[in-house]
C-alpha cells in the first residue's frame, strides 16, 4: 500500500476551547490508474490527527473526532 503524504495542516478548535490539528493527507505515489480507482471510491485524500487516528470531514470547515464524536471546527 502507498504512503500518505501530509498536504496541509487545518488548526480547529473544538466546542470546549481546546485547540488541535487536523492533517490532510493524500496519497505519495499516485498513478492514474490510482487516481481514477481513488475518484471512484472516494479515497483520494484522508484528514488525521496527531496521532494517526482518522478523523471524518463534515464540510471543509468541520470534523468528526474518532472517539469522542465530538464536531471540531477550522480556526480561520
Amino acid at each position: 500500500m502507498s504512503d500518505w503524504k501530509n498536504i496541509s495542516v487545518i488548526s480547529c478548535v473544538g466546542r470546549s476551547g481546546e485547540t488541535l490539528s487536523v492533517i490532510k493527507q493524500s496519497r505519495a505515489d499516485r498513478t492514474s490508474a490510482t487516481l481514477a480507482m481513488e475518484a471512484r471510491h472516494k479515497t483520494i485524500d484522508r484528514y488525521v490527527l496527531g496521532n494517526g487516528a482518522e478523523v471524518e470531514p463534515l464540510d471543509p470547515d468541520r470534523f468528526v473526532l474518532p472517539d469522542t464524536r465530538e464536531i471540531v471546527t477550522r480556526v480561520s
